[in-house]
């Protein structure tokens, strides 16, 4: 078949050979680029969500601290008592309110968490977490 064919249709059919298959691997790496950003997204998405939620886990248990200590200041010798206008329940109530939040916290990032050492991690701390509570 090539025989038959001049040197200037052997060039255009190489050419045209060349153009349809560099077509196809850029068509095939345009594909996969594509599918490699959306799981690349969804892994920086799971993990930012995973990092929100530790830092909202964070400020809960410091305002945990912080309300601890405002209640202390509730005791009937303390100076600061006489200027409470409220009760210590105030102080307790806000520590079961974010008691409750850490635990809606802790049920997502056990959703989010995939790996086995972020499992394993994870489940560490709720653990101690449990000890601190129960004592």
């Amino acid at each position: 078949m090539l025989s038959n064919m001049t040197i200037k249709s052997r060039l255009i059919l190489l050419v045209c050979v060349m153009m349809v298959i560099g077509t196809a691997v850029a068509t095939a790496a345009y594909f996969a680029l594509e599918r490699a950003q959306e799981e690349s997204k969804d892994i920086a998405q799971r993990r930012i969500t995973l990092i929100r939620d530790v830092n909202k886990l964070m400020y809960h248990m410091a305002d945990n601290r912080a309300q601890i200590a405002l209640a202390m200041e509730h005791r009937y010798d303390a100076k600061m008592a006489l200027h409470a206008d409220h009760s210590v329940s105030l102080h307790l109530d806000a520590v079961t309110e974010n008691i409750s939040k850490i635990d809606g916290l802790f049920a997502v990032m056990h959703e989010l968490v995939h790996s086995e050492s972020g499992i394993a991690k994870l489940n560490d701390f709720v653990a101690a977490r449990n000890l601190f509570l129960n004592e």
